[in-house]
């Protein structure tokens, strides 16, 4: 929001030669500031500072909106000709806001902000990985315990079955011997 209060409508200016009459070439043509009485507009000698109505490399360095100033922000924040929109809103604005503004923006935003991003995605899938891993060992542990809980079963109703078989051997010898 910054960039659109500082530098909104400031790229649609060029140099314009004073005798040339053919009309301004936008990609080649020098961004200058906007004309106001008494104040340099940073043309040559023998050139006016004349309103083009595109923004420069196709209209799509711009900050007249929110929008265009996201897409700018980001091709200065990837580093990406982030030199040459600084020295074209130095030639339009102020050398002094321009600085600041941009070196400020790079600092800030592709050395801190990129690599704070990028911190969080690789936290994040390192945390999916140990939950992952976690869920594993988890099953692992429950199958563990199903089987040792199924053992102990197994071992109880064997001591049980054992238990209730000498049992009904021993009643039956004994009815057998009282019987005879």
């Amino acid at each position: 929001m910054l960039g659109v209060q500082l530098f909104k409508g400031s790229l649609l200016y060029r140099c314009h030669p004073d005798n040339a009459t053919f009309a301004i070439d936008g990609e080649d043509a020098t961004v200058c500031a906007p004309p106001v009485a008494g104040e340099p507009t940073g043309c040559d000698a023998g050139s006016s500072c004349l309103y083009y109505g595109e923004n420069p490399v196709h209209g799509t360095i711009s900050f007249d909106s929110i929008g265009w100033a996201w897409i700018t922000l980001f091709q200065c924040v990837t580093m990406e000709g982030w030199v040459d929109v600084m020295y074209m809103e130095m030639a339009a604005v102020s050398p002094f806001a321009s600085i600041v503004y941009f070196v400020s923006l790079v600092l800030l935003g592709s050395f801190y902000l990129l690599n704070l991003f990028l911190a969080v995605l690789y936290d994040e899938y390192t945390e999916g990985e140990e939950r992952e891993k976690a869920e594993k060992q988890a099953l692992e542990d429950t199958g563990a315990m199903e089987l040792e809980q199924a053992r102990f079963i197994l071992t109880r109703t064997l001591t049980l079955s054992a238990q209730t078989l000498t049992l009904t051997l021993t009643l039956t010898c004994t009815l057998t011997l009282t019987l005879t």
